[in-house]
C-alpha cells in the first residue's frame, strides 16, 4: 500500500504468478535479440503506416497530423466501444466531444525504434478507457536523429503542443515507457529549466507517467550490475549501446538526456505531478528508483508502483494476460482517470 505519509507515495508489491516466472524463463535465453533494433530509419520523425496500428481500428480510431515536424497520431475511441469498456450498458451512438484532455505517448524501443504493437495495443487501451485523446509521438530516431538533433526538435513541438492545449483548455499528461519514458521526463525537466532561467511560467502539463524510464545514461553502479544479471529482456551492454547512440557527440551526464541529474525540484514548484512505475528484474530499475527518491526528498507528489520480480516494461504484457501485467495496466488506468 502507498505511504501516507510521503509526497510521493509507493506502492511495493513482491509476489509473481506462475505464468509470469514461466514467461520470464522462456524469453531469457534469447536476450537481448528480442528488443534490438533490426533497422536504421531516417532524419527526423518517422512517418508510421496504416498496417503499424491496423489491429486496433476495430475499436478505435487513428487521425494523424503534423505539428513542427513531428508526426502525431491521436488515437481516439468509438464511442460505443467506450461504454461497453467502461461497463455503462447499452451503447450509444458515436458523438464528437470537446477534447477535455491529452496523453502524448513516447513509445520505448531504445531511442533507434518506431512504436511496436504491445504499445499501440496499450495506447488504444488507455483511450477506450479514460476520457483521454491518447497521442502517440513518432519522435526523431537514432543514430541518425541523435538527442543533439531530435531534442531541440522535440522542444519546438512541446511547447507548440503546450500552448495548443491552454487555448483549449485541455489537461495534458506526458507520458512514455523506456526510452520514452527518458524522452517525456526530460522534455519537462527541460522545459521547467527553461522557464525558471527566463522568469515566467509557460504552459506545461499536469502530469508525467513513466514506466521503467532510462534516467541515468553510461553511469553504472553495483546495483545495476546485480539487476543485469537478473534483467530476462535488457542487457546492460544492449543500453549501453543505445545510450551511446542516442546522446551522440553529447553529454551523458547532461540532465537533457539523463534526467536524474536535472532539478527535479522544479516539478514540486510548478505543481507537475509524478507517476512512476519499476520492477525489479529490470536492469535500468536502480538509477530509476534513485530518481524516484531524489523527487520525494524534493516534495514531489504523485505514485509510484514498484513491484519485486517484474520484468522491463510488464504493463505492456498485458495483452498476454499476465496478471502482474494485467494489474500494472489497471494502475495506470485508475492514475488516469483521476
Amino acid at each position: 500500500m502507498p505511504d501516507p505519509s510521503s509526497s510521493l507515495q509507493t506502492t511495493h508489491l513482491t509476489t509473481r504468478s506462475l505464468r509470469t516466472t514461466l514467461l520470464q524463463t522462456l524469453v531469457k535465453p534469447f536476450r537481448p535479440r528480442l528488443v534490438k533494433s533490426k533497422r536504421e530509419y531516417p532524419a527526423g520523425s518517422p512517418r508510421l503506416q496504416r498496417a503499424d496500428y491496423k489491429t486496433i481500428e476495430k475499436h478505435c480510431t487513428v487521425t494523424e497530423r503534423q505539428t513542427e515536424g513531428i508526426w502525431l497520431y491521436d488515437i481516439t475511441s468509438r464511442s460505443s466501444d467506450k461504454a461497453k469498456a467502461r461497463g455503462r450498458g447499452r451503447a450509444r451512438s458515436p458523438r464528437k466531444d470537446r477534447v477535455k484532455r491529452r496523453l502524448y505517448y513516447f513509445c520505448g524501443g531504445g531511442w533507434s525504434m518506431p512504436p511496436s504493437g504491445q504499445h499501440w495495443k496499450l495506447c488504444a487501451e488507455l483511450a477506450l478507457r479514460t476520457d483521454a485523446v491518447v497521442t502517440i509521438v513518432s519522435y526523431p530516431l537514432a543514430p541518425h536523429s541523435a538527442a543533439p538533433v531530435a531534442l531541440p526538435q522535440l522542444m519546438r513541438w512541446y511547447r507548440a503542443a503546450m500552448r495548443g492545449s491552454e487555448e483549449e483548455g485541455q489537461a495534458v499528461t506526458l507520458a512514455g515507457d523506456s526510452s520514452g519514458g527518458n524522452i517525456a521526463l526530460a522534455l519537462v525537466l527541460r522545459a521547467l529549466r527553461e522557464d525558471e532561467e527566463e522568469g515566467r511560467s509557460k504552459p506545461g502539463p499536469g502530469n508525467v507517467l513513466a514506466i521503467s524510464p532510462a534516467v541515468d545514461l553510461l553511469t553504472h553502479d553495483a546495483a545495476v550490475a546485480a539487476a543485469d544479471k537478473l534483467d530476462p529482456v535488457l542487457t546492460l551492454d544492449l543500453i549501453d549501446e543505445n545510450a551511446r547512440r542516442w546522446v551522440g557527440g553529447g553529454d551523458a551526464g547532461d540532465p537533457a538526456v539523463s534526467p536524474v541529474y536535472a532539478d527535479v525540484g522544479l516539478l514540486a514548484k510548478r505543481g507537475v505531478e509524478l507517476y512512476g512505475i519499476t520492477g525489479s528484474y529490470d536492469v535500468l530499475t536502480p538509477d530509476a528508483l534513485r530518481f524516484r527518491d531524489r523527487c520525494q526528498e524534493a516534495g514531489v507528489q504523485g505514485e509510484w508502483l514498484h513491484w519485486e520480480k517484474q520484468m522491463h516494461c510488464f504493463p505492456l504484457a498485458w495483452i498476454y494476460r499476465l496478471p502482474e501485467s494485467v494489474r500494472g495496466k489497471d494502475w495506470i488506468l485508475d492514475v488516469l482517470r483521476r
